[in-house]
């Protein structure tokens, strides 16, 4: 039982990092899915809109 739970709150947290990913540049940090100029956070990554 005991491993059953570690299993699942350590599944739980490695799949929720992956969803609130978030940029930086400059510093400062921005959400998944903010613009700052020409570029789009994007799981943790700038892409060119």
């Amino acid at each position: 039982m005991k491993l059953t739970s570690y299993a699942f709150i350590l599944a739980l947290f490695l799949f929720s990092a992956n969803a609130f990913a978030e940029c930086t540049k400059g510093g400062r940090t921005y959400q998944e899915g903010q613009q700052v100029g020409p570029y789009t956070c994007e799981g943790g990554r700038w892409v060119r809109n």
